[in-house]
């Protein structure tokens, strides 16, 4: 389960981080040319990658969300009421509920088949 668990880290990590250059990319600032000022660099790279995350202009509610999740995963990491101590899907306990939280970054190239509930 601990791969399950840092693969969910590291994607909420991943979000937390696109909305804090979002944030920072909406900081007053003269533009630039592409390549002549790191700042514009960064600022524009954040915008493309809320873009591609579908998380445009809502960096409040991803950093709240990044939050919470991590309240369930932190809850579900070590031995709890819903894992099934019984489950023939070692090592994954048969947590659903972190497969569950995993199940949003199925496309990403480090998901794992066997984590789909």
């Amino acid at each position: 389960m601990d791969d399950l668990i840092a693969f969910l880290r590291a994607r909420e990590s991943d979000r937390e981080q696109r909305a804090k250059d979002w944030t920072d990319a909406q900081q007053p600032h003269e533009e630039h040319e592409i390549g002549e000022c790191p700042t514009c660099d960064r600022r524009r790279r954040a915008i493309v990658n809320m873009l591609e995350h579908d998380e445009i202009d809502e960096p409040e509610f991803v950093l709240a969300d990044v939050a919470a999740k991590r309240l369930i995963i932190d809850e579900h990491s070590d031995q709890h009421e819903c894992a099934d101590p019984h489950a023939t899907d070692y090592p994954y306990k048969g947590c659903r509920t972190l497969r569950l939280l995993a199940l949003s970054h199925a496309d990403h190239p480090s998901y794992r088949e066997e984590w789909r509930p």
